[in-house]
Order: structure tokens, then sequence, then C-alpha cells
């Protein structure tokens, strides 16, 4: 039990079903652990709707919000764990996805971006209803796929990047020219030339897709 403290949680999923079987099972499973009146469930198919709401976080509840970090359109889970604004409104964040790169999972738990991370299959939602009753019980939540993740040895490659290097891949995927970049950042365009295969060399591939995936990952990009 939470205590006196209720336990409010907000899911962002914008796979409508997926939203309703989560919301709903958690309103049912949470009631029995913290009774109806200290547990809220709100559902947002939209990073924006639940900014928009001004969930302002209160000292006497347990706020948790779980996220499904590949939202459609402009929207980027990724994006919002880097958001100091995003990460002050909740005491605990669940990153729920398809991804299984450990190096990039190891990464955010390591950073603390993440309290928990669910995999998207089958079990998916009673596993959500585990990590959130952990949580908000003050527990710490882990799972098989977090544990391999935490002792993996797999560098993640994003990591080894300098933030220079990371100004200049993602300028160039905004469609930036060279020179463009070289003028906003005050060096030359050999510097810039030298920064991008020292980013490509780091990374291991100059294969865009690529890159582009693990800045995505990363919440660079959109």
């Amino acid at each position: 039990m939470s205590g006196s403290r209720p336990v409010k949680v907000y899911v962002i999923e914008d796979e409508e079903l997926l939203l309703e079987s989560i919301t709903g099972a958690l309103q049912s499973g949470l009631s029995e652990w913290f009774g109806e009146e200290d547990c809220v469930v709100e559902g947002y198919k939209r990073l924006a709707d639940y900014y928009c709401d001004h969930p302002v976080p209160d000292d006497g509840e347990v706020r948790i919000v779980v996220l499904d970090l590949f939202l459609d359109g402009n929207e980027n889970g990724f994006a919002a764990l880097r958001d100091p604004v995003f990460r002050g409104l909740a005491d605990y964040i669940i990153g729920v996805s398809r991804m299984s790169e450990r190096p990039q999972l190891r990464y955010m738990l390591k950073k603390e971006l993440l309290d928990a991370f669910i995999a998207k299959k089958s079990g998916t939602v009673s596993e959500i209803v585990k990590a959130v009753v952990t949580l908000g019980n003050g527990g710490d939540y882990r799972n098989e796929v977090m544990v391999e993740a935490l002792e993996s040895e797999e560098e993640d490659p994003v990591a080894r990047l300098s933030e220079k290097q990371i100004e200049i891949l993602v300028d160039l995927d905004h469609g930036k020219t060279v020179k463009q970049i070289a003028i906003d950042m005050g060096i030359g365009d050999k510097a810039v030339y030298r920064h991008r295969d020292r980013a490509y060399e780091r990374i291991g591939t100059t294969r865009w897709s690529e890159i582009r995936r693990l800045l995505t990952i990363h919440g660079y990009i959109a």
C-alpha cells in the first residue's frame, strides 16, 4: 500500500485499443491495491494533450507516467525524456515500446531517464500494472529485459559522440548544408566535415537511416 498518498497514473499511448486496455486494467488492478478513492488513471493519445492538462505536481500524491516511446507524428517519447519539464511532472516514468536494443536501454536506465521499461508484447498490460504497483509502493522495479540491459557491456554508439558532433548530425538531418552549419557554429567548412566524419567513425556507420534511427531513440530528432 502507498499509505496516505494517492496514486495518479497518466498513460500516453497513441494506439487507441492498447490505450483503452492499459487504462482499464490499471484502474481495475490499482483500485485493489490503493483503493478507488486513492487511485486515478487518465489516458492520452498525444503528448500535447497531456501537457495541456497542466498536471501540476503535488507532494501529497505519487505521480506515474506510462509513456509510449515511439509516438506517431512529430511527437517523440524519447525527446520527452530529455525534457526537464516533462520529467518534473512525474515521480516515476515507465517507458513502453517494441525497442529491444540493450545499449540504448542501458543508457536510458543508467542516466535515470526511465524508472522502468516494458517491451510491447504478450502480457504487456499485466506487467505495466505490476510496475505501477511496485513503484507506487516506493519499490524498485526490475524485469528481465531491464536486468539484461543493465548487465550488458555493449556500449551505446551515440554515447561516444561529443555535443558538437551530435549537433552537426541533427542539423544535417534537418536539411542544413555544411556551409550553413559552419556559419551557425562559427567554424570552417572543413571543421564541420571533420566532426561529421569522426561522428560516423564513432557510431560505426555512414548509413543515414541507421544514424537517424539512433538519433531518434535518443530524442535528438522526431
